[in-house]
């Protein structure tokens, strides 16, 4: 005969099965994105890029393969060539990058991060990892974490406070102690501090010419373009992006609309024009004159 020690109850509501439910569904689909990655991946817990590694296997996935399909015709010269990760958080791009590129150097200055780059990529060994943070100058600056999107940490400027501080070493691409013979890609998130990337990377950009792709926000552009693609147009770069067309205004039309994607998909595209739309762009493509005509960027006669 037993006797009753203690009871409780247990949460049965709505969302706590849904999270349980959820819970099985990421348990399930675990070992179909370690196949497809085919590497180990550690990740902050409840940060955004976690939360998406783990529903999608890959952060930003669906970007990432519309940009490398259109960059197609220079996958040849990537096969040989060197990328930098800048802006590299715990390594996400990076990792993808190493399949595509003979050698990959990333660089990440918040020192938590860095350590699971360091850990993500110590089985990678064409991905060299740098403690280090990217601008038009060498020192010691203050980067604001985003403690729960430690991708959206930004450097302060000015005299702003926060609590969230913690200090990083920056220098300069240009110094950097890389040899950039074989430099054909960058890719520069750097939540608003890409202006002063290329600034201080632009000897190296005018005599390698890569690729690179970069991160732009809405509130950055002026009068139609914006101070980082100002450089990069200076340098002799043509512009690239996905075409996003405008959402539905309405609760009801954003609904219609995801019907219309579950019935028929999305399509997805990559245009060039004379100026870049002044919105947010995660993955904004700048074309060297090197590689403008096999990307098909032929400029009128």
């Amino acid at each position: 005969m037993s006797s009753t020690l203690l009871q409780v109850t247990r949460d049965h509501s709505l969302g706590h099965m849904i999270n349980q439910r959820m819970a099985r569904h990421l348990t399930h689909i675990a070992s179909e994105h370690q196949a497809s990655r085919q590497h180990r991946m550690a990740i902050f817990a409840n940060d955004l890029i976690g939360i998406q590694i783990n529903q999608f296997g890959l952060y930003e996935r669906e970007e990432l393969t519309l940009m490398f399909e259109f960059l197609k015709p220079l996958l040849p010269v990537f096969a040989k060539g060197m990328a930098l990760d800048i802006g590299a958080n715990i390594g996400n791009h990076a990792l993808y990058f190493s399949k595509r590129f003979q050698q990959v150097h990333a660089f990440e200055p918040n020192p938590p991060t860095f350590e699971l780059l360091r850990f993500n990529a110590q089985w990678t060994p064409n991905v060299k990892v740098h403690r280090l943070g990217l601008g038009d100058a060498r020192g010691v600056f203050e980067l604001i974490e985003n403690r729960t999107n430690l991708g959206g940490s930004s450097i302060l400027i000015g005299d702003k406070r926060n609590d969230n501080v913690v200090s990083i070493e920056i220098e300069t691409l240009d110094d950097a102690s890389i040899d950039t013979t074989d430099l054909c890609f960058v890719k520069i998130d750097v939540e608003g501090f890409e202006q002063q990337v290329i600034r201080g990377g632009a000897n190296t950009l005018r005599l390698r010419q890569p690729v690179v792709v970069l991160e732009q926000h809405a509130s950055e552009f002026v009068g139609g373009t914006s101070p980082a693609l100002n450089l990069l147009a200076g340098l002799g770069y043509r512009f690239c992006w996905e075409h996003n067309p405008p959402l539905a205004r309405t609760w009801l039309g954003r609904r219609f609309d995801d019907l219309k994607h579950v019935a028929f998909g999305v399509k997805r595209s990559v245009v060039t024009g004379a100026t870049v739309p002044a919105t947010n762009h995660s993955m904004l493509v700048a074309v060297p004159e090197r590689f403008q005509a096999a990307l098909g960027l032929v400029r009128p006669a």
